[in-house]
């Protein structure tokens, strides 16, 4: 098998690799992709913003994929039109949720058809769309 070029890939490259690696099949690589994120986010600060932002928005894509709309999640988007105390209620798909970058607590609140998340310890954001269907 023929080893990838990291070097040559770009930041959405090594973050797909990052997320879709076998971490346990592929150790060295995984250092290698970590590595070449590392220098990425070290050439400048609006590099560093740009890998920031774009671990952050994966994780939300994640996050869009896993909010399974169970029963109570399913009639929260409904009541916190009508509900203040809806309104404060996040789905528990974000429970546990920490910040993939910091680790810190998220802060969610509604947006338009779903949710933003906020980090503010690295003053990143991100929406996770409910779906509503499979």
């Amino acid at each position: 098998m023929i080893k990838p070029d990291y070097a040559n890939y770009t930041l959405a490259e090594l973050i797909d690799c990052q997320h879709y690696i076998d971490a346990h099949a592929w150790p060295e690589r995984v250092k290698e992709i970590d590595h070449y994120l590392g220098l990425y986010a070290a050439k400048s600060p609006e590099h560093e913003r740009e890998y920031k932002q774009a671990v952050f928005n994966a994780f939300c894509d994640t996050l869009r994929r896993d909010l399974a709309i169970n029963i109570d999640d399913n009639i929260l988007w409904f009541l916190r039109f009508f509900s203040k105390r809806a309104k404060a209620l996040t789905p528990s798909t974000f429970a546990d949720e920490v910040c993939p970058l910091c680790h810190a607590s998220l802060h969610a609140r509604t947006w338009a058809g779903g949710w933003e998340l906020h980090c503010k310890a690295c003053d990143v954001a991100g929406i996770v769309v409910e779906r509503y269907s499979v």
